[in-house]
């Protein structure tokens, strides 16, 4: 009986330990709670869910699926849409059997590849076929996709998925990812250079901000001349 009690206390236990990290997962990203809240669902879905980030470029779409990798690593592939088959990505699929499938700006990948990867979310089968040559595997997984647009993307491939517009941060949220960005990932000491360049960035293009020009700058300006001449070459 007390053997009985302890595999449900450490079944319960790592059920709330388990719940805890995933919680985990985006707390370096600010704001978009409900954005949150789904796409966690959906990786705690028993079957199935696909999630497709609309939005903007600067919006901060690929962090979520950076995050994601991080987290679930071998469980997970990440490619580029434009380079899905440049890097090889059924090889990968077929081989690894990863649990999910990330694809940053998936609009520019060929429709071929877009043909398959609709095949695989309808029915869970992923198939190819060349010239003498066909294989076919059984691969339940989900998908995370982001694009800038769905123009290029095959109508019953977007049909498939549940689409979220990620909306563009404001000032405060812009400052409070970007100051983020630069003293976490890209080591940015001086604290009053980091908000030098956010704020020159945010002044120069407010309605299109974006954290990439953030990091451009800092990884170049080492002082604010720089900052000044970088930006002058950035935003002409």
């Amino acid at each position: 009986m007390r053997k009985l009690q302890n595999t449900i206390s450490n079944l319960f236990y790592s059920t709330i330990v388990s719940r805890k990290i995933e919680d985990n997962i985006f707390n370096n990203i600010f704001g978009h709670n409900n954005l949150k809240q789904i796409i966690q669902l959906a990786l705690r879905a028993d079957r199935p869910v696909h999630v497709l980030l609309t939005g903007e470029p600067g919006c901060g779409k690929t962090q979520f699926l950076e995050n994601i990798k991080v987290r679930y690593k071998d469980k997970a592939y990440f490619t580029i849409g434009a380079h899905s088959t440049k890097a090889g990505m059924l090889d990968y699929l077929f081989e690894k059997r990863p649990k999910i499938i990330l694809i940053d700006e998936i609009e520019h990948m060929p429709a071929k590849d877009q043909a398959i990867l609709l095949s695989l979310m309808q029915s869970q089968i992923l198939s190819e076929t060349k010239y003498r040559k066909t294989r076919q595997t059984q691969l339940k997984c989900s998908v995370f996709a982001t694009s800038n647009s769905t123009k290029k993307m095959l109508d019953p491939l977007l049909s498939r998925f549940v689409i979220i517009k990620v909306e563009k941060y404001g000032y405060v949220e812009f400052k409070e990812v970007a100051m983020n960005v630069l003293t976490e990932r890209e080591s940015v000491r001086d604290e009053n250079l980091a908000r030098a360049i956010i704020n020159k960035v945010w002044d120069k293009s407010s309605d299109n901000a974006n954290i990439r020009d953030v990091i451009k700058i800092a990884r170049l300006a080492k002082n604010m001349h720089d900052i000044d001449l970088v930006s002058k070459t950035i935003f002409s």
